[in-house]
């Protein structure tokens, strides 16, 4: 391989190595991460397992999604730096939490409020053998297939 040849090869490797540190630089600046927490209006404990759902319109058009850890973070991953992103936060047995991630915050606390009359408890029972419904150890009401599919 002559002197010339090598040196090419040389040029064109610092080339791909520049062009490459560049293109990492460029879109970890254009990326920017915001974490957001889910705290329990009134007691302030972390809701895990919230569901949110943010973008960076209104419309919530192509939204991305994240879902909060055992501490009420969640880790979003904002594509565009500086544009401001939209949110929902959804939990159930909470009322959904809606609101905006401005350009200059990195970090952002979202306190839910119990939806009192969204959920009522329901208890499930059953049992392998056919028993009497006057053994059961708690009150037991049976439906069948008619009267569930009239209650909807």
């Amino acid at each position: 391989m002559s002197y010339k040849s090598k040196r090419n090869n040389i040029k064109s490797i610092l080339i791909m190595a520049m062009v490459l540190m560049f293109s990492s630089t460029v879109s970890a600046t254009a990326q920017r991460i915001v974490r957001l927490t889910v705290l329990e209006n009134g007691t302030e404990q972390p809701v895990v397992s919230a569901v949110v759902t943010y973008a960076d319109n209104e419309a919530m058009q192509n939204p991305r999604h994240a879902v909060t850890d055992t501490e009420g973070t969640a880790k979003l991953e904002l594509t565009s730096g500086n544009t401001a992103y939209y949110y929902k936060v959804d939990y159930v047995g909470f009322v959904p939490a809606t609101g905006i991630i401005k350009p200059e915050d990195s970090a952002k606390s979202i306190y839910m409020k119990e939806d009192v009359l969204g959920l009522n408890e329901v208890v499930i029972t059953g049992s392998q053998t056919a028993r009497p419904l006057k053994l059961s150890a708690v009150t037991t009401q049976v439906l069948g297939g008619k009267q569930l599919g009239e209650a909807g």
